[in-house]
């Protein structure tokens, strides 16, 4: 007897193993579904990956505008036309719209100026919001 079992002899001499190990038909199938379904997830999370990193580029993106707009208002004069009270007219970088708004702040000679960027992703609005306190030192 073999290792893989006894031979067996068929019809007019054709000699076949009893009992052959080896992976049948429906089980290589069974098999390749499972690695198909196995990496369809992998493809889906890899998608899921990307949108997350292009969103949090954007964010980061629309974070350092509204920074560097609070910085540039935050080196002008108390008297300068940008930070008059009131709204001021949006300014738009690549898909990006930076607006601010001033109002008195909570103290005497001082001003509240909240800067606002704006742009859409997805088919929905979003908004990075920074506030920050002008004194009037001169």
């Amino acid at each position: 007897m073999s290792k893989f079992g006894s031979l067996v002899t068929l019809h007019e001499g054709i000699r076949i193993m009893k009992n052959q190990t080896g992976f049948t038909l429906l089980e290589i199938l069974i098999a390749l579904a499972i690695f198909a379904f196995g990496v369809l997830a992998v493809a889906s999370m890899q998608m899921q990956g990307i949108r997350a990193n292009n969103s949090s580029d954007t964010l980061t993106e629309a974070t350092t505008l509204a920074s560097d707009r609070m910085e540039k208002l935050m080196a002008l004069n108390y008297g300068d036309p940008d930070l008059d009270l009131g709204a001021h007219a949006p300014v738009t970088i690549a898909h990006h719209t930076i607006s601010w708004n001033v109002v008195a702040g909570p103290l005497t000679d001082t001003k509240r100026v909240s800067i606002n960027v704006t742009w859409s992703e997805r088919g929905s609005q979003r908004n990075v919001q920074m506030q920050f306190l002008k004194a009037n030192l001169g």
